[in-house]
Order: C-alpha cells, then structure tokens, then sequence
C-alpha cells in the first residue's frame, strides 16, 4: 500500500523504555501545569502532553501499548498512516469550519500570518501528532476490551437474550 516502506525501519528499543515514559510522563504534568501558568508559550503541548502522559501511565502499571511495541520493532507504518489521516481530516475540518457561519478563528502567538483557511500554516502540523496519539489511545482502548470486530454485538447480544439474532 501506500505505507509499504515504512514497514522495514531500524528497531528503536529504547521506545519502550520504563525510564524514556517516566520521564514524558513528568514532562507531560509539567507541560499541563505550564499551559496554566504560562499559556503564550506552553500552548502546543495541549495536543500531545495528555497522549504522552496516557501512555506514561500505562507503561507505570507494566503495559506496553501495541502500536508502540510496532513501532519500536521498525514498523512505522502504522504511525505515519495515523499522522497523515489526521493531516488529511484536519485540512477537511479547517475547510470546513472556514466555510461555516458560526466559524473557529485562530489567535495563535508567533504564527499570525500564512494561513490556509483559518488555521496558520503552521499550526497543521499539530494534526500530525494528534492522529499518532488517537492512535494509540484507541488502540489501547480496543485492546483493554478485546476486540475482535465482533465484540459489541456478541456482548449486545449475550446480555439480552430476548433482542432478535442476526441473520448469517
């Protein structure tokens, strides 16, 4: 497919490493508490200190996300497919949102001209790490509950014995 080179990249242990999320994850907190106290400079990390800080949990109680052991093994197609979708709604959503009439107008310090839409040129790269940390997140959520394609409608199904059964 499109992401097919992306599959064969040197393997990256150290992504996985207790000690590289503990320290994002004190990042993270950091860059949470710096949005409130200092918001004209801290405001990017909005979009990837809550997904770091997701994951940093997560390896604290001994649980390495998927997509992220992918990752650390070379395979990266997952990653750049995630990062680019996002890319690709996001120009669909800032289209969008300039046609509107109740429309978003962004303030953003430091990158006021160059806009495509209403968004700064700049500012699409934050849909990158956004569509990796969706990623993840969902990806984490899915496999805390198993799934399988088929999950919600076996549940669905078992839990109400009297609701009809798919015709196969």
């Amino acid at each position: 497919g499109f992401f097919k080179g992306y599959d064969n990249f040197p393997a990256m242990p150290w992504l996985t490493s207790k000690g590289l999320w503990s320290a994002l994850g004190l990042f993270s907190m950091a860059s949470l508490a710096g949005i409130g106290w200092q918001p004209k400079v801290t405001y990017p990390l909005v979009w990837i200190a809550p997904g770091l800080l997701w994951i940093s949990f997560q390896k604290w109680n001994g649980y390495t996300n998927p997509l992220l052991k992918k990752s650390s093994e070379g395979y990266l197609a997952l990653v750049w497919s995630s990062a680019v979708a996002a890319l690709l709604c996001g120009f669909f959503w800032e289209m969008w949102n300039f046609y509107s009439e109740a429309k978003w107008i962004y303030n953003v310090p430091g990158v006021e001209r160059f806009h495509l839409f209403e968004m700064p040129l700049l500012g699409y790269a934050g849909y990158l790490p956004f569509g990796v940390i969706c990623a993840l997140v969902s990806n984490s959520l899915l496999n805390m509950y198993k799934w399988d394609g088929d999950i919600i409608e076996e549940d669905i199904q078992g839990r109400h014995n009297d609701s009809p059964q798919r015709a196969g």
